[in-house]
C-alpha cells in the first residue's frame, strides 16, 4: 500500500525510490530519498507534513543520494550518502512552519579537517548499548565519539582484510559485533575492533555477500545474502538457506532492507519484494521421514515386497534392494 500523507491523504512517495524511514521522539517520520526527491517529514498526529528542499553539495552542486539513515539518542538525524559524505540535522530544532530553514550538517574530510577520511558509500548506521555510532561503509566500519567528535576506522589492525572492506550491515551481540560484508562472509569482532572469528561458503554460508542482518529473540542471526536467506547459529557455526523454493522473495535482497520488531517480526526485502516471518515458526527441517523399500532383487530377479520375511537359497547370495523416503520437498537434501 502507499503511504498517504497526514494532511490531505494524497500519496507521499511520488518521486523515485526512497531508501529509510525513522521516528524522531517527537513523533515525526523523517523519509529519505534515494533519488534526490529531499527528506519528507510527517507527523499524523499533528497532521503536518513538509519536504525539506533537496540536498546538494555544496561545491558540485550534485543532489545527495541518502542511502541511510538513524536517530541517536540526543535527537540528530544522521544521513548516510552515495557521495562521500555523512548529513545530520538536529530534529529538535525542525519546525513545520519552516522546513527551508532546516540547518544541514555536511560532515566529510573537508568540514572535519581529516584528509584520510573516507566514506565512500554509507550503508547503513546503529548504535550499541553504550550508545557508540557505527557506520557501515564501503571503505570499512567506522565508528564516531561524541566528545572529540571523530570518525575512526573501528577495526584496530591495519593488516586486516576488514579494515578497509566494504561493509554492509551489523548486528549487536552483547559487546560483540557480527558484520556482512560485500564478498568476505561474516565476521566477529569484539567490542576493541578485533577479528575473533570469520565464516565463509566453507563453513556453510550460501553466499560471501551478506546485505543484512538481524539476530532473533533466541540468538539465532538471519541473514540476506545473494543467494536467498540465511539462519545461522552462532552456537553452532552452522547455517541453514533457505530459497525460492521455501518461498523467499528472490535470490538477491537488498543492502540495508530489513527488520525484526520486538515481538519477533522479521521482514527481509529484496528485488522480488518483503518476506515476513515469525522464526521460530520456521524450523526449516522436514523431521524424521519414514523410510520403504521400493526393489528388492536377488541376483536379476525382482522379488515381491511383502510382509513376511524373504527366504533365499543357499546360492542365492546376491541379494540388492532400493529404498526411498515419500517426502518430496526439497529430497535431493535427505540423508538417509
Amino acid at each position: 500500500d502507499e503511504l498517504h500523507g497526514p494532511v490531505d491523504g494524497k500519496p507521499v512517495l511520488k518521486y523515485g525510490a526512497f531508501s529509510d524511514a525513522v521516528y524522531d521522539k517527537h513523533g515525526n517520520l523523517w523519509i529519505t530519498s534515494w533519488g534526490g526527491a529531499g527528506v519528507y517529514v510527517l507527523n499524523y498526529q499533528q497532521k503536518k507534513m513538509a519536504l525539506v528542499s533537496p540536498v546538494r553539495d555544496s561545491i558540485s552542486r550534485e543532489t545527495y543520494s541518502i542511502r541511510c539513515a538513524y536517530v541517536d539518542s540526543v535527537g540528530y538525524l544522521w544521513m548516510g550518502t552515495a557521495q562521500n559524505a555523512i548529513l545530520r540535522i538536529n530534529t529538535n530544532n525542525f519546525s513545520f512552519a519552516s522546513p527551508s530553514s532546516t540547518n544541514i550538517e555536511y560532515l566529510n574530510s573537508n568540514s572535519l579537517k581529516d584528509p584520510s577520511l573516507v566514506f565512500n558509500i554509507v550503508f547503513d548506521i546503529n548504535t550499541n548499548s553504550n550508545s557508540q555510532l557505527f557506520f557501515c561503509t564501503q571503505n570499512g566500519l567506522l565508528r564516531y565519539d561524541y566528545q572529540s567528535q571523530k570518525f575512526s576506522n573501528f577495526v584496530k589492525d591495519h593488516k586486516s582484510p576488514l579494515y578497509n572492506l566494504d561493509i554492509r550491515a551489523l548486528v549487536f551481540d552483547n559487546e560483540k559485533i557480527w558484520v556482512g560484508t560485500n564478498g568476505a562472509g561474516l565476521h566477529l569482532l569484539d567490542k576493541n575492533g578485533y577479528n575473533i572469528n570469520s565464516y565463509h561458503v566453507a563453513d556453510g554460508l550460501p553466499d560471501e555477500i551478506i546485505y543484512s542482518i538481524e539476530k532473533d529473540l533466541k540468538g539465532f542471526l538471519w541473514m540476506g545474502t545473494n543467494k536467498g536467506l540465511t539462519r545461522f547459529d552462532p552456537r553452532t557455526k552452522t547455517g541453514k538457506s533457505f530459497t525460492l523454493r521455501d518461498g523467499v522473495q528472490n535470490y538477491e535482497f537488498n543492502t540495508n532492507s530489513s527488520l525484526s520488531t520486538k515481538g519477533g517480526l522479521m521482514v527481509f526485502g529484496g528485488i522480488g519484494g518483503f518476506n515476513c516471518f515469525y522464526p521460530d515458526q520456521i524450523t526449516g527441517e522436514p523431521g524424521t521421514q519414514k523410510v520403504i523399500i521400493t526393489e528388492i532383487k536377488v541376483g536379476m530377479n525382482e522379488r515381491e515386497i511383502a510382509d513376511k520375511p524373504l527366504q533365499l537359497k543357499y546360492d542365492e547370495n546376491n541379494l540388492s534392494f532400493q529404498f526411498s523416503s515419500l517426502n518430496f520437498y526439497r529430497n535431493e537434501e535427505t540423508q538417509y
